[in-house]
């Protein structure tokens, strides 16, 4: 009879997420939960409400405890990763791709916001080495271009910075985000 109960709120909550009503969907995973503690689907779907609702700190949370019951699934890190980058929470946003590409060693995307958020705390040649590595798997990937050249006109490397934001708008003539740092790497 619980289990009738945990999967009622389970799907209440499936249900008032599907109409945006973000508060009782929380409402009813956090019944699911307690009824049944160990339902890491039910963690996973209260950390996508809470991230719906602009609660990222809860929403790292229970992705953190989804990812402790379920710890072979990649999304849940990658989860983990993407919130507590919206959070400033570099250290921790790194540590959680880093985690997921123990699961999928290939995932380049992982890499770049590994990069990213290496560039946000200032270690430049670990942002570029990251960005590399993304592109070592995805040589089309323009966005870690863009990181690299960051940390290169950080570290002072100019012609470095420059070359970089050029690959970057010559990949993807409509990536604003690269002629705007080309743009000032020349001024």
């Amino acid at each position: 009879e619980p289990q009738f109960f945990c999967e009622t709120f389970y799907n209440l909550g499936v249900a008032y997420g599907e109409l945006s009503k973000w508060k009782a969907a929380i409402r009813a995973y956090k019944r699911a939960i307690h009824l049944d503690p160990r339902d890491w689907q039910a963690y996973c779907n209260l950390g996508v409400d809470y991230v719906n609702s602009r609660q990222y700190a809860k929403a790292v949370d229970a992705f953190k405890r989804a990812a402790e019951l379920n710890p072979q699934d990649m999304t849940l890190f990658v989860s983990i990763g993407f919130n507590c980058g919206k959070l400033k929470r570099y250290s921790e946003a790194i540590e959680a791709y880093s985690r997921a590409l123990q699961l999928k060693p290939d995932f380049a995307i992982a890499y770049y916001n590994i990069s990213l958020f290496q560039f946000h705390l200032h270690r430049n040649a670990d942002a570029i080495q990251a960005a590399e590595k993304a592109l070592a798997i995805e040589p089309d990937y323009d966005e870690p271009y863009v990181v690299i050249g960051m940390s290169r006109r950080e570290s002072g490397d100019l012609d470095g910075a420059i070359t970089a934001f050029k690959r970057a708008a010559e990949m993807n003539p409509g990536f604003m985000e690269a002629h705007a740092n080309l743009g000032e790497a020349y001024i």
